[in-house]
């Protein structure tokens, strides 16, 4: 069990070796390409959730609703062609753009 948990935290699906959760199958180059897509409002909503930032959260700290945020993170999975949220995160926080 200890292992499995160990296996998780970095990275990996338990009962499996080398299994990242998240694959990205684009480059660096390709992201920053898609990331100089986004709107400045759209960066400031990544940056933040990839700080950790719940929605609601966000929302109340850029003075938006959460409806927007909503918004905000589907068009930024659609620009950065992610299917998720992990996925999103996890290509910014890859590439060192937030």
């Amino acid at each position: 069990m200890s292992n499995s948990i160990e296996r998780i935290e970095i990275g990996q699906k338990a009962g499996k070796e080398k299994s990242p959760l998240v694959k990205v199958p684009f480059s660096r180059e390709a992201v920053l390409e898609r990331f100089e897509t986004l709107r400045p409002r759209e960066k400031e909503v990544a940056r933040l959730l990839v700080d950790g930032l719940m929605s609601k959260d966000v929302a109340a700290q850029l003075y938006i609703s959460p409806a927007t945020v909503k918004v905000h993170k589907a068009r930024m999975m659609t620009k950065m062609q992610v299917s998720s949220l992990q996925e999103l995160v996890f290509a910014f926080v890859k590439s060192d753009l937030v």
